[in-house]
C-alpha cells in the first residue's frame, strides 16, 4: 500500500469514528413518566396517564405496558411509533388492578427498557383547573381526613398510608383524555364553568358520554344553582365561584349525593345478585353422549372384534400393531367431535337495554352477557375502543389477563375458562338520529329503527298507549291501553311479561335502567322491544344461537314530527 493510499484509509477511519461518535452522541434513552390518576374500588376501570418521550435522532419504535405482577395482569399498546424529540402522552383505561400499584414498562425497537411505578393513591374525585386554581396540598388532606371520618362504611385505600392526594386527582382542562372510559374510575369531576366551555369538542364529549353512562358532572361558578339529569348520570350547576370541595371543607358536611353507591353498570368485578339465574347459560354440554359412543364402540373395537378377526386368521401377534394404530385413530376421531361439537361453538346469550335520548341525539347500551365455549376463542374477546367490559366473578381481581389495546380493546387471555359459564356486562355510549315517530293526533307510531319492533308502549303524561308488530321503517296504528301498574313501571309491564325468564331478568335487573327517562305533557317516553336487535348487542364477540333479549328505552317531544322516519338508525353507531 503506498502513502497516498494510507492517507486515504486513514481519512476514512476517521469519517467512520466520527459518524460513530455522533451517532453514540446522538443516542439518549427514552424518558418516561407515568401517573395513576383515577382509581376506585368499585370501579372496574382504572386511568393512568404515561408521557414517552424519544431523546434520540431517529424515529423509534415502542411497546408500552401497564403491569402487576401479583398476579399478572398487563394491559399493552404495541406498535407505537415517536419522531426524533418528540413527547407523546397515553391516556389508558385499563381493567382495574387487585391492587393499585403497578409498573409501566416501555420497550423500544432498539430493545432498550424503561420501568417506572404508579402511585398507590385511591383516586376517586376528579378535579379540572388551570393550576392556578388547583387545590392545596393542605387542602387536600383536610378532605382527604374528612371522607375517611364521614364516608358510610369507611373507605379503602390502595396506598400503605394516607397522602394529601388520597382521594383528588387534578388535571388541567389541556391534558384531559378522549375516551369516556377514563372518567369511570372517579364518583364526581368537578371543573369551573370556564374551562368547561373552553374545552376542546373531543374532551368535552368523552365527558358527556361519561355523565350519560352513569356520572356525576359538578360544574362550579355558573349563573344559577340546577340540576339536569342526562340519561343514568347528572349535571349539577353550582352557583359557587370557590371548589366545592373547599366548601365542603369549610361546612364539615359531604352531600349525600357524592357519597352513595356506584353508578347503575359500575359493578364491583364480583358475581351479581341474579347471576346464576341469567337465562341463555348453558346446563347441558353437546357432545357428552357422542363421546360416551365413540368410547364404547373403541372398547368394542379394540377389544373382542379386534381380537376375534386376528384369532381367526392366526395372527394375534398383529394386535401389538392393531391395537396402537386403533388408540390412536379413537383419540382422534373423539378430539374431532369434541372440537366440532364443543370446542368451537360459542354459546350463550345477551340481555341488553338501550337508552335513546331523541332530544340530544345520544345513547347508551347496557348488556349482560353469558358466553360457553370448550376452547378459548380465536384471537381472543375484542371490544371497541370505548366499550366497558366488566367480568362477573367473584375472582376478577385476582384473575391474571392480557389485554391489548393497540387496536380497540383485545382480551388475549384470562377472565374466562373454558367450558364454563362466563358472565360479563358492557356498557357503551353513542350517537344516533333514530327516532320513533308517534303521532298521537293521526294515532300512528314510524319505526325509525334498524329492527323490526314486536312490542311498543309509549306513555305521554297520564296516558298510555301501545301497538304491536311495527316494521323497520313501516308504520302502524295505536291504541289506547289501561294503566296495568301504579308508578314508573307501567310501560315495563305493557311489553314485558314477567313469566318469561328473559322478561323476568329484565324486570328484575334492569328495571331502573328501563325507568331512566321521565315522561310530562311535552315529553314522552316509550318501550319497545325488538324481534332481533337493532344493534350487535352481542359486546366481545358474537355469540350464536340466537338468544338475545333487547329492550329500547327512549325519550321523545311529542308530536315532534309528523316528519318520516329517518333511514339513520341504530346500527348507525359510531
Amino acid at each position: 500500500m503506498n502513502s497516498e493510499q494510507s492517507r486515504r484509509a486513514g481519512q476514512l477511519a476517521m469519517a467512520l469514528g466520527l459518524v460513530v461518535a455522533v451517532t453514540a452522541a446522538a443516542r439518549g434513552e427514552l424518558n418516561v413518566s407515568a401517573k395513576l390518576m383515577g382509581i376506585h374500588q368499585d370501579s372496574p376501570y382504572a386511568y393512568a396517564r404515561i408521557s414517552v418521550q424519544n431523546r434520540d435522532a431517529f424515529e423509534l419504535t415502542y411497546r408500552l405496558t401497564i403491569r402487576s405482577y401479583y398476579p399478572d395482569q398487563r394491559t399493552a399498546v404495541r406498535d407505537q411509533r415517536l419522531g426524533p424529540g418528540e413527547t407523546r402522552t397515553h391516556h389508558v383505561a385499563f381493567v382495574a388492578f387487585t391492587w393499585g400499584s403497578g409498573q409501566v414498562e416501555v420497550v423500544d425497537s432498539l430493545g432498550r427498557q424503561v420501568t417506572t411505578g404508579l402511585n398507590s393513591e385511591e383516586l376517586r374525585y376528579l378535579h379540572i383547573s388551570p393550576v392556578r386554581g388547583w387545590i392545596t396540598p393542605a387542602e387536600l388532606q383536610d378532605f382527604a381526613t374528612l371522607y375517611a371520618s364521614t364516608s358510610p362504611g369507611g373507605y379503602t385505600s390502595y396506598g400503605y398510608s394516607s397522602s394529601s392526594a388520597e382521594f383528588v386527582a387534578q388535571a388541567e382542562p389541556t391534558e384531559l383524555p378522549d375516551n369516556w372510559l377514563c372518567f369511570a374510575p372517579f364518583r364526581v369531576v368537578l371543573i369551573p364553568e370556564q374551562s368547561w366551555q373552553q374545552l376542546p369538542p373531543v374532551e368535552r364529549q368523552a365527558l358527556q358520554q361519561w355523565v350519560q353512562a352513569g356520572g356525576h358532572l359538578a360544574i362550579y361558578g355558573a349563573s344559577e344553582e340546577r340540576t339536569v339529569p342526562t340519561m343514568l348520570g347528572t349535571i349539577e350547576y353550582l352557583a359557587t365561584a370557590t371548589n366545592p370541595i373547599k366548601d365542603q371543607v369549610e361546612k364539615k358536611t359531604l352531600e349525600a349525593r357524592w357519597l352513595g353507591p356506584s353508578r347503575v353498570w359500575q359493578i364491583a368485578p364480583s358475581v351479581a345478585p341474579g347471576t346464576t339465574l341469567m337465562p341463555f347459560r348453558i346446563q347441558k354440554w353437546t357432545g357428552r353422549l357422542g363421546g360416551f359412543v365413540l368410547a364404547t364402540l373403541f372398547f368394542i373395537v379394540a377389544g373382542p372384534v379386534n381380537y376375534w378377526y386376528f384369532a381367526r386368521r392366526g395372527r394375534l401377534r398383529l394386535l401389538l400393531v392393531s391395537l396402537p394404530v386403533a388408540s390412536l385413530a379413537c383419540c382422534l376421531l373423539i378430539t374431532a367431535y369434541f372440537l366440532a361439537s364443543q370446542g368451537f361453538a360459542k354459546r350463550g346469550g345477551s340481555l341488553a337495554v338501550i337508552l335513546v335520548d331523541e332530544e340530544t341525539d345520544s345513547a347508551v347500551t347496557l348488556s349482560q352477557h353469558v358466553f360457553f365455549s370448550g376452547l378459548y376463542p380465536l384471537g381472543g374477546f375484542f371490544f371497541a375502543y370505548d366499550t366497558a367490559f366488566c367480568p362477573l366473578s367473584s375472582t376478577a381481581r385476582e384473575t391474571s389477563f392480557t389485554m391489548d389495546l393497540t387496536e380497540g380493546q383485545r382480551l388475549r387471555s384470562g377472565f374466562f375458562t373454558p367450558s364454563t359459564n362466563f358472565h360479563y356486562v358492557t356498557v357503551r355510549p353513542w350517537t344516533t338520529r333514530a327516532k320513533l315517530v308517534f303521532d298521537l293526533d293521526a294515532m300512528t307510531v314510524i319505526n325509525g329503527f334498524d329492527a323490526d319492533a314486536v312490542r311498543v308502549a309509549i306513555e305521554v303524561g297520564d296516558n298510555l298507549y301501545t301497538a304491536q308488530d311495527v316494521p323497520q321503517g313501516g308504520k302502524a296504528a295505536l291504541s289506547p291501553a289501561v294503566r296495568p301498574t301504579t308508578g314508573v313501571a307501567a310501560l315495563s309491564d305493557l311489553v314485558l311479561d314477567r313469566s318469561d325468564p328473559a322478561d323476568g331478568f329484565v324486570l328484575q335487573h334492569m328495571a331502573g335502567v328501563l325507568n331512566t327517562f321521565a315522561g310530562d305533557a311535552t315529553t314522552g317516553r316509550y318501550l319497545v322491544v325488538f324481534a332481533t336487535p337493532p344493534v350487535d348487542v352481542n359486546a366481545g364477540l358474537t355469540i350464536g344461537g340466537g338468544h338475545t333479549r333487547c329492550v329500547l328505552a327512549g325519550r321523545s317531544l311529542v308530536n315532534h314530527a309528523a316528519e318520516p322516519a329517518t333511514s339513520a338508525g341504530v346500527g348507525d353507531s359510531p
